[in-house]
């Protein structure tokens, strides 16, 4: 009920206790009350991390702080309940997940038939935001909201003690080195020198440097044997080992693998680490990275427009970041990625810090309905956004930047994932809304050559004028856009099944459904593989392109990660807009 009352009172910005009306300052002081009073009576992590985003979004820190602390006790039991279970032969989500929906194979919680679909649909949204209690999305939207205020007010000191006590949680030395490489960084760049030197200290008594922590060093001028000593009994407070991974260690599992994959590559150069994600997506295991065909359409956008300032939505583990940051080094351009995922802002700047881009590619913890308020008061604007986030909504986080006046003229947003597992609302948005000149790309996913995915790339007026008129949508445009969100729902919750063939058959539906509205393909990505090495190359759609099966073995099986190219010649006559906007 708090978070209903703040989430509907937070519709302006600077929300505090103050700006409320009265009945509604009197229900949220009392609540704040009654739950800092409720001792062991509320221990469940979901409504912890709920309580936790709402005092943080009424500007009540040390509350928040307050219940954060009891989140941490909350997990550590919850993690040590479903480890025992594990060891017991018990199913761990019976044992930990009281009171949570189940999911059984056929992919329908608790056993539900296809006629409770409601029923399973609000179910799998609540899911979607908290995952399951053994997966430890409560603690980490609680450590993303309030890493995200801490920085937002400058406090290192707070910055890196979040840092510090997820450190403290972690089993293995590469989430516990990257966590704690995070929280110096924080030390280095809020001005405090001598407490990342004293962290760097702790660290090397522990034998917990790592490549990294080496360019730390060198970031203060250091080696390793000018350090301090350490502080008595730090070896043994970061020597010590949990007898379990943290939750959140292991829902990271693959993303700390991957870093774990770039911290052993002989060259750390921003070129040789993309190819390595590239290999390990390619070879190892899937990551969701815009690579491949993706990549060609994101490259070729930045060689016509040359943008300076790019708004991403969504970092994961900082592939297109760095990309971006990459291609735009030649005339100074940098990247500053939104990300609500703590351990993923970490991977991220760790990686930034590793091929010396942490000044080109910026990580802004924290989910994009509170972030983009705060880069607005820091006085941020763009020319170009790349949407990777949840993509039914793309159209209203593009209404915030342009009520925010936070696009500059021209701008050009790109959106990935438009077609799986789909946005109907924002193609509505963007191919009818009023001066918005657009494109729809098709391209094979990356990793999956059998698999049609479509990108867009639109051409915004920008510069301050505000939300642009869009006209009603169609009939059916709701439903629609239900069923896409439905899809991303059952591919992202865990024990869902095989929904590939669900997913090809929706996809089909859809293209059908938007043709009928007139929306379809104008652009496509070709691509030619030689060997172990391909060549992408946006281009028109010179007839009515039907989606052709891809026949014999995946070509992932052959490219190597850093061989698959961009052709970006003719950019301009691609994507007509940007010429002269460069």
């Amino acid at each position: 009920l708090l978070w209903a009352v703040v989430v509907g009172a937070s519709t302006a910005a600077g929300l505090t206790v103050a700006a409320l009306g009265a009945n509604t300052r009197r229900f949220c002081e009392a609540a704040e009350q009654a739950l800092l009073q409720s001792g062991a009576a509320l221990r469940d992590p979901e409504a912890l991390s709920t309580a936790v985003s709402s005092l943080r979004k009424l500007g009540r820190l040390d509350a928040a702080l307050a219940l954060h602390d009891r989140l941490v006790t909350a997990a550590a039991a919850v993690s040590a309940a479903s480890a025992s279970a594990v060891g017991d032969g018990v199913d761990a989500r019976a044992t930990a997940g009281e009171g949570m929906s189940g999911e059984v194979a056929d992919g329908h919680p608790d056993g539900e038939d296809a006629a409770d679909a409601p029923t399973t649909a609000r179910r799998e949204r609540f899911r979607l935001k908290f995952r399951s209690r053994e997966d430890g999305f409560p603690l980490q939207l609680s450590y993303g909201q309030l890493l995200m205020e801490s920085e937002r007010r400058g406090d290192a000191a707070l910055t890196a003690q979040l840092f510090v006590a997820m450190a403290s949680e972690a089993r293995s030395s590469c989430f516990r080195i990257c966590v704690l490489n995070a929280a110096a960084f924080a030390w280095w760049r809020g001005g405090r020198r001598d407490r990342a030197e004293a962290l760097l200290a702790e660290m090397a008594s522990a034998r917990l440097l790592n490549l990294v922590s080496q360019v730390l060093l060198q970031r203060l001028g250091l080696t390793e044997s000018d350090l301090p000593p350490a502080a008595a009994g730090a070896a043994a407070r970061w020597a010590l080992r949990r007898e379990h991974p943290s939750d959140m260690e292991k829902s990271h599992s693959k993303e700390l693998s991957l870093l774990q994959a770039v911290l052993n590559l002989r060259t750390c150069d921003a070129k040789s680490v993309l190819a390595e994600i590239e290999e390990f997506g390619l070879k190892r295991q899937w990551i969701k990275v815009a690579g491949g065909e993706k990549a060609a359409v994101v490259d070729t956008v930045i060689a016509a427009r040359k943008p300076r300032s790019v708004l991403e939505y969504g970092v994961y583990v900082g592939y297109t970041a760095m990309r971006m940051a990459l291609r735009m080094a030649e005339w100074g351009g940098k990247v500053t990625s939104l990300e609500m995922d703590p351990v993923h802002a970490c991977i991220t700047r760790n990686i930034a810090l590793l091929v010396g881009l942490e000044d080109n590619m910026v990580v802004q913890i924290g989910h994009s309905d509170d972030a983009v308020p705060i880069l607005h008061e820091q006085g941020h604007s763009f020319d170009m956004v790349f949407m990777d986030q949840r993509s039914t909504r793309f159209h209203t986080d593009l209404w915030t930047l342009e009520e925010l006046g936070m696009l500059q003229p021209s701008c050009v947003v790109v959106a990935d994932n438009v077609l799986k597992p789909g946005a109907p609302r924002w193609l509505w948005h963007i191919t009818r809304g009023q001066n918005y000149s657009s494109e729809v790309v098709s391209v094979r996913e990356f990793g999956s050559a059998e698999t049609e995915d479509w990108m867009t790339v639109t051409f915004v007026p920008g510069g301050g004028g505000g939300r642009t008129f869009v006209p009603p949508e169609p009939p059916g445009m709701a439903a629609l856009t239900a069923k896409a969100d439905r899809m991303r729902f059952r591919t992202v919750a865990k024990c869902m099944g095989d929904t590939r063939k669900e997913l090809e058959d929706f996809n089909k539906e859809l293209t059908h459904a938007l043709a009928a509205m007139g929306i379809r393909k104008t652009k496509l990505v070709t691509t030619v593989y030689e060997g172990q090495q391909a060549t992408s190359r946006v281009r028109e759609v010179l007839d009515e392109a039907v989606w052709t099966d891809w026949q014999g073995e995946d070509p992932r099986m052959l490219i190597r990660g850093g061989q698959w190219r961009t052709d970006v010649s003719g950019g301009e006559r691609v994507f007509p807009w940007a010429k002269g906007f460069t």
